[in-house]
């Protein structure tokens, strides 16, 4: 029995114009998907920075029921430990290994009787308000090259922050990418001044004006740059800058600002710059 092959030299084909019909659709779906998947990513980037912020947030609620109140976000006498360092001691201790309820709230953790943080008093310390392996911190000698800022005490260089989830900065020990510090302040509940709930600048008798997270807010020009207190930067030393960004526009005449009786979680957004319209709070701005 012979079998007959099949005659395929008819066969219809493609012609030049279908094929470029076909490339230019193909082109214009991809232009159009292209976009799209940008926006998802930028979506999803911002759900899970707000999703953080929650996390934190029931962790500072969990703190203030224990203790009366939230964690203060003041230097003391100008020094370099300030909101967002003592935001990572309120909610995993000055090690990781928990809070200790007799802090005075310094980097060196020394209360004038004993070192709070030495490993022996870890029975005293209060359980962590955040899980340590999903809370995000490290420490600011693994996120900057020079932190020679921050030796006003000289542990402030070491201590523990929280970083956002936009990883910005490349960790100088894993090499991974990281985010940025996590800024905390507590509002004034007692001010009568709007412009002092939140204060960027705060009036101290001793050494004049202070700036609240100074150190990371305004010192720094970028991720992974060196701390410089000369560098140009977007927000510059802008108190007027900082209460655009939390003013409430529902009250816009009086400045009063979002979460005035609370505190404000600022992170310096996709670009790792602080002071931009991109940076991200615990509140829905109305822009």
């Amino acid at each position: 029995m012979k079998f007959r092959l099949g005659n395929y030299g008819d066969r219809a084909a493609f012609t030049i114009i279908e094929l470029v019909t076909v490339i230019g659709i193909i082109a214009v779906l991809v232009g159009l998907l292209v976009p799209a998947l940008s926006i998802v990513r930028s979506t999803a980037a911002m759900v899970k920075q707000k999703s953080q912020f929650s996390t934190i947030e029931m962790g500072l609620e969990a703190f203030k029921a224990d203790f009366g109140m939230y964690p203060p976000s003041q230097s003391i006498n100008g020094d370099t430990y300030q909101g967002a360092q003592k935001l990572a001691e309120a909610m995993v201790g000055q090690d990781g290994l928990g809070f200790h309820p007799d802090s005075l709230w310094q980097a060196d953790g020394y209360n004038g009787a004993k070192d709070l943080y030495d490993f022996a008093t870890k029975d005293e310390r209060q359980d962590r308000y955040l899980e340590i392996d999903t809370a995000n911190v490290t420490k600011l000698t693994d996120i900057y090259s020079d932190v020679t800022m921050f030796d006003t005490p000289v542990e402030s260089k070491d201590s523990l922050v929280l970083v956002d989830t936009f990883r910005k900065v490349k960790h100088r020990s894993s090499g991974k990418q990281t985010g940025m510090p996590i800024l905390y302040y507590r509002a004034n509940t007692t001010g009568i001044n709007y412009l002092d709930i939140y204060p960027l600048f705060r009036t101290d008798s001793t050494t004049g004006f202070t700036y609240e997270n100074n150190y990371l807010f305004v010192s720094n020009s970028g991720p992974g740059v060196p701390f410089n207190p000369l560098a140009s930067h977007p927000a510059g030393i802008n108190k007027q800058k900082f209460y655009d960004l939390i003013k409430n526009d529902d009250f816009p005449d009086s400045y009063l600002p979002y979460r005035a009786d609370s505190f404000i979680l600022h992170s310096a957004g996709p670009d790792g710059l602080y002071g931009n319209d991109d940076d991200v709070f615990n509140f829905d701005r109305g822009r």
